[in-house]
């Protein structure tokens, strides 16, 4: 939108010199009426009480008597004669429909019997309402002052006349004065706007390319935003990396659709912030399945190292996070590795994906789901390039069964030389391919069953996802309920402390639970 403001001096000066060459003749000046046609000229149309004798209709009637003043509302004889003063009250009527550019009082919500009403039986007090913006404050004093309730406190048509001349510094200003302001004024709102408008769009268009470059890699991007085809390329060597969730169904079933959303996005909130640090692309998470790969689509040497560093720093995290609403569920994730030659692209057009294709990607997957919680699976081609970097902790698996592949040699990362982050302690092979139920303990279940606080002490003081051993914060702080072992294998611990939770659910009071729970101990 665009203000433009009118020749308000223009427009002044010829009103009120109509009104002093009709000072001497005694009429009512009902109003007058404005319009502004195509040229933008402002033309006025006197009436006095004598031509609109034929005017019959009651409603139009009303509508004439807006511009008449009160004193001559309440006076029907007055009325009929006319004065100097109501004369200068409907001028500042008039002023009113200039300024603001709407019939008289068509700020209120008021029929016009309701106003004349009240403009004739005051108090409240009613005028006209007009922003100080509207028009210069010299202006609005003026058409104020030509309001005033008391006939003799309003000015003249001369003091009218002279108080115009010095707000215009007593400079005449004709229309084409008018007009070459009233372009001015319009060409440097319309620079504004436009200054204002490219702004805008500035901004959108930082947020749309910040949206695109997180979807897709900029090389891309940038060819996308010429409207440039994106041909499909071919890398000799990347090495990509898959991960799931070990029992992310069982978890599923025991959480809301919300607590799930909640789950992966705080995870992997903190995957993304773990992978800034190296020089590897995030192709993409389905579900509990987080994809990246390196080596693409900048070419680099040390792919194979750069993914598996990674790896290592994302089992720690795995290690080290919560989920919110099961704090004693551990999280534990499964990793495969595989280095080769794959080709990527971009598919489709209403939401278009980088994608990758090629063996390398079913064989890295399958690397993941053959492999084994809180464990990186290797193939021997990501072996052998981790031999050459050197400073890599592996260990051989043995043959393993590859679908679609047959038997293939696979190895485990264990680590790096100057990685010491803690790393989570494996479960065995064999028991590491769901996540026993007895794991999940839910938030209520910790409010409603009456357990022993020196285990929940334990539960929540005992780290369970280091490599190193356990202290026996237990042992030490509740001798009469110490254990008789401790293992290193969290599993291990966290499965039999859960045991004893499960059998201690069926006790009603607190006495009966830690009875319970002493005659675990002995057991």
């Amino acid at each position: 939108f665009i203000h433009l403001e009118l020749g308000y001096a223009v427009l002044r000066r010829r009103v009120i010199k109509r009104l002093l060459y009709r000072k001497g003749s005694p009429r009512v000046l009902k109003h007058i009426r404005s319009s502004i046609n195509h040229s933008n000229l402002l033309s006025y149309i006197c009436f006095s009480k004598h031509q609109v004798q034929t005017e019959l209709l009651t409603y139009l009637f009303i509508l004439e008597l807006l511009w008449t003043a009160p004193e001559l509302l309440r006076h029907s004889s007055l009325r009929k004669k006319g004065t100097q003063s109501g004369d200068v009250y409907s001028f500042g009527i008039i002023l009113q429909e200039v300024v603001v550019r709407g019939e008289p009082f068509c700020m209120l919500a008021l029929t016009p019997e309701e106003i004349i009403e009240k403009v004739k039986k005051p108090p409240p007090l009613i005028r006209p309402s007009v922003s100080k913006g509207a028009a210069p404050p010299e202006a609005i004093n003026i058409m104020r002052q030509c309001w005033a309730e008391q006939a003799e406190m309003r000015p003249d048509f001369n003091a009218v006349h002279d108080q115009f001349k010095k707000l215009n510094h007593g400079r005449k200003v004709n229309i084409v004065d008018t007009m070459f302001q009233m372009l001015e004024k319009y060409s440097n709102n319309l620079e504004e706007l436009i200054r204002e408008r490219t702004e805008q769009l500035d901004i959108e268009k930082k947020k749309t390319e910040q949206l695109l470059n997180r979807m897709l890699p900029s090389s891309v991007a940038d060819k996308l935003k010429l409207g440039m085809p994106v041909d499909p390329e071919e890398f000799a060597e990347v090495t990509i990396y898959f991960s799931d969730i070990v029992g992310f169904t069982t978890i599923s079933a025991h959480s809301t659709p919300f607590q799930v959303v909640d789950l992966l996005n705080d995870l992997y909130t903190c995957f993304d912030a773990t992978i800034n640090a190296y020089n590897v692309y995030k192709v993409e998470t389905i579900g509990d399945a987080y994809m990246v790969v390196g080596g693409l689509p900048v070419r680099i040497s040390d792919h194979a190292e750069q993914i598996a560093t990674m790896a290592l720093d994302l089992l720690h995290q795995s290690g080290r996070f919560r989920i919110r609403h099961l704090p004693y569920t551990p999280l534990k994730l499964r990793i495969g590795l595989h280095t080769g030659s794959c080709c990527s692209g971009v598919v489709g057009l209403t939401m278009p994906r980088y994608c990758l294709f090629g063996d390398t990607v079913n064989t890295a997957s399958r690397m993941e789901s053959t492999g084994a919680a809180w464990r990186i699976h290797l193939s021997e081609a990501t072996k052998e390039k981790l031999e050459i970097a050197g400073g890599y902790q592996l260990e051989y698996r043995g043959p393993t069964e590859v679908k679609g592949k047959g038997t293939m040699h696979t190895y485990w990362l264990l680590g790096k030389d100057g990685f010491y982050k803690d790393l989570p302690v494996p479960p065995p092979v064999e028991e590491s391919h769901g996540l026993d139920e007895t794991l999940i303990i839910t938030q209520e279940q910790l409010i409603n069953t009456p357990v022993p606080e020196q285990v929940l002490e334990s539960l929540k003081s005992t780290e369970f996802n280091s490599r190193e051993s356990l202290k026996p914060t237990l042992s030490e702080e509740h001798p009469q309920h110490s254990l008789k072992a401790v293992d290193t294998n969290p599993s291990f611990i966290r499965s039999m402390e859960l045991s004893k939770f499960s059998s201690l659910a069926t006790c009603k009071t607190q006495d009966e639970a830690s009875s319970h729970y002493a005659e675990i101990q002995t057991d």
